[in-house]
């Protein structure tokens, strides 16, 4: 969901600067990642500190010379990274004038065939640059930017009737600087629905403030806020190409297209015999040489009786960035659903502590286990009916189910950091900790978050890699085998790293196991992952407890510990084992050899010298006594005076001090030099990362 803004006139003179930026910063709601505007033919975009539209404009002016159409973009990220190759509006070829851009265009929405659509109008989906180091790189191009380059190289309509998916366009030749052209779609949701449910894609309001003037928003509020009317601020007829000349909308031509075989979600059903379903749209293709796994050889690990609750075979996608949810978001009603091996929840992936309802899905009861005791034993007796508790007690007796009948059942806890399940809680704390020492809108490290979480983890904030370079990860190591959990709709199977098939499951109230048993802990890290009510992930029966009594996995969470330490501190764990080495007195290594003060010493362990010769060289006056170890520890006691809590936190503070304020040094060094390639994308992400990392150590370090 994006937002689209602007006006367009007969003479550069009449574009009112200050409705546009009314415009823009109400269609801020509708986009939070980026921003961008465009005038005289030339782009201009707002990123990271700017990438709000309110914050874009600050001491920034609008003032178009040549060309009578200004037109803005607020973006809400979702087919692609949030970078400036990404930003709304996207330009494209060289006018006549040689002064700017020939063809730019917005988009609001989504297409799921934009890489069929590249290949069929032959415009390639990747564009080689070269960064500041002089690399090349390749990076993939995103939905709008192909279809607007579509557009642009074909000079015709044609791809607006064959998108699959949702758009809302703006676009502008500025070799005719006086025309504007404007898109709003409507089709069917899915592939088998009838017309008859044809449905909005993207909105599109204009409101006429008088003969050749006219502003236009994918809100209708803000029309309202400067002028307009319920009278006069409309909707522009669907699938209807408006080109606009001088301003002039009550003239404009009009171009119908027709969508009727068009739909606008994804399509996760099942297949007829001879259509294929391929991200999201449908053609006519013989599946007898398809190379989709078939019921009878897919997930041949799987019993006999799990393998008759998955439905095969799913469309293709062996990328699990192509990987989304069964059914249309909005279709969930607010209830929790997964893609790309995550757990969502109204577009965004969910935190926090959960319960698991049967036949619901995740519940969330609070951040801190205390709010979720608390909320239990609120709702203890309190019947669940339509995806909530009844509080209030409106609902009749009967009407559904009582989840807690006793305060002292307290139900599993399922503990989620980014839409990734966790095992402890221990694990959930610390994320938690260092989550908050992110900027907003930043995810945790998916290596990271893959040595302590239940399932393999996947780049969440990368909209799409290399099929072969996918990097799906569990204990920081590329993951190969079937992946289930609790409330997956799917069931994925992996290959060394990458996804190799997925089945859809037909309930997930369960998790699907393998022949062999789940708790064999000689098929932990390789076969199949899967956790909920009927497995586990880990062997843990055998693992002490912490004080609470929570069964942990001590050599985990220690590398989970490890990993989060070295990435607080920008420090890998070889560079922190030479400091380390570097620090400790080669003089001390044998301490722990020396004799303790009150114990019985073994003459001939001291080098071949007797108890009287060690002590006469060393000075000492030791009372050589034998006695038990629980008489030894009450000495110690008593004799062994622990240092107070100021004096341990000097000498910690004394050696963070110490071995922090170099690399605080180098990074100050790293950024000066980093500055010069400013704004490139790379040396801006370099900088930001020295940027975070000089607050964390400065954070540690008093001066």
């Amino acid at each position: 969901m994006c937002g689209i803004f602007g006006q367009a006139t007969n003479s550069p003179k009449k574009i009112d600067e200050a409705k546009i930026k009314i415009l823009g910063i109400f269609n801020e709601s509708r986009g939070r990642s980026s921003c961008g505007i465009t005038y005289d033919a030339e782009l201009y975009h707002g990123m990271d500190k700017d990438k709000l539209f309110s914050d874009f404009i600050k001491q920034r002016n609008f003032k178009p010379r040549t060309i009578p159409v200004v037109f803005g973009h607020t973006r809400q990220a979702s087919n692609g990274a949030i970078n400036e190759f990404n930003c709304h509006p996207f330009g494209f070829g060289q006018n006549k004038a040689n002064d700017g851009y020939k063809f730019i265009m917005c988009h609001n929405g989504t297409l799921y065939n934009h890489k069929d659509l590249a290949s069929d109008f032959g415009v390639s989906e990747t564009e080689k640059y070269t960064n500041s180091y002089n690399v090349e790189i390749t990076r993939y191009k995103i939905d709008s930017e192909i279809l607007g380059e579509i557009l642009y190289t074909s000079k015709n309509l044609k791809v607006l009737s064959k998108y699959t998916g949702r758009a809302a366009l703006v676009w502008t030749d500025t070799d005719k600087p006086n025309v504007v052209y404007l898109w709003s779609g409507k089709s069917k949701p899915r592939y088998n629905d009838d017309v008859s449910k044809a449905e909005e894609e993207r909105p599109l309001n204009v409101w006429i403030e008088n003969k050749n003037s006219f502003f236009f928003s994918s809100l209708p509020d803000p029309l309202y806020a400067i002028g307009g009317t319920e009278k006069n601020v409309f909707q522009i007829d669907y699938n209807t190409v408006y080109v606009v000349t001088d301003g002039n909308f009550a003239a404009a031509k009009k171009i119908l297209i027709s969508r009727r075989d068009n739909f606008h979600m994804e399509y996760y059903g099942s297949y007829g015999r001879d259509n294929h379903i391929t991200n999201g749209y449908a053609n006519s293709r013989n599946t007898t040489t398809s190379t989709i796994p078939q019921r009878h050889h897919a997930f041949s690990e799987l019993n006999k009786e799990d393998k008759a609750l998955i439905q095969l075979p799913l469309p293709i996608i062996n990328n699990i960035y192509d990987d989304r949810q069964i059914k249309n978001q909005n279709d969930y009603n607010g209830r929790v659903y997964t893609k790309q091996l995550r757990f969502w929840q109204n577009g965004h992936t969910i935190q926090g502590i959960h319960i698991f309802i049967p036949d619901y899905g995740y519940y969330y009861l609070g951040d801190t286990e205390l709010d979720a005791v608390e909320r239990v034993i609120k709702y203890t007796g309190i019947q669940f009916v339509d995806g909530d508790f009844d509080t209030h007690l409106k609902a009749q007796p009967g009407a559904g189910k009582v989840l807690f009948s006793d305060v002292n059942d307290v139900p599993k806890f399922y503990y989620f950091i980014e839409g990734v399940p966790v095992e402890l809680s221990a694990d959930y704390k610390r994320c938690l900790e260092l989550k908050r020492t992110l900027s907003k809108g930043v995810y945790l490290d998916y290596k990271l978050l893959s040595s302590c979480s239940l399932v393999p983890v996947v780049q969440v904030d990368w909209t799409m890699k290399s099929v072969k370079e996918q990097g799906i990860m569990k204990d920081g190591e590329l993951f190969s085998g079937m992946v289930d959990f609790l409330g997956f709709e799917k069931l994925y199977h992996i290959k060394d790293g990458n996804l190799d098939y997925a089945a859809r499951k037909m309930n997930t109230n369960v998790c699907l196991r393998k022949k062999n048993s789940m708790l064999d802990s000689s098929s932990q890290t390789t076969n199949i992952i899967s956790a909920g009510t009927n497995s586990r992930v880990r062997t843990l029966e055998n693992t002490p407890s912490n004080e609470e009594g929570e069964r942990y996995n001590p050599g985990s969470l220690e590398k989970t510990y490890d990993n989060i330490t070295a990435i607080e501190n920008g420090i890998i764990e070889s560079e922190l084992e030479a400091e380390v080495n570097n620090i400790v007195d080669p003089a001390h290594n044998d301490y722990d050899n020396r004799p303790l003060p009150g114990s019985f010493i073994n003459e001939d362990i001291i080098e071949g010298k007797t108890m009287e010769e060690y002590i006469a060289e060393n000075n000492e006056s030791v009372e050589v006594t034998t006695q038990n170890d629980s008489k030894f520890l009450e000495n110690v006691q008593h004799e062994d005076q622990a240092p107070s809590d100021e004096e341990v936190e000097e000498q910690i503070q004394c050696i963070i001090n110490e071995n922090l304020s170099e690399p605080l040094r180098m990074f100050q060094e790293t950024k000066k030099d980093l500055d010069k390639h400013l704004p490139h994308p790379s040396a801006r992400e370099a900088v930001k990362l020295i940027d975070d990392l000089t607050f964390l150590l400065e954070t540690f370090i008093v001066k």
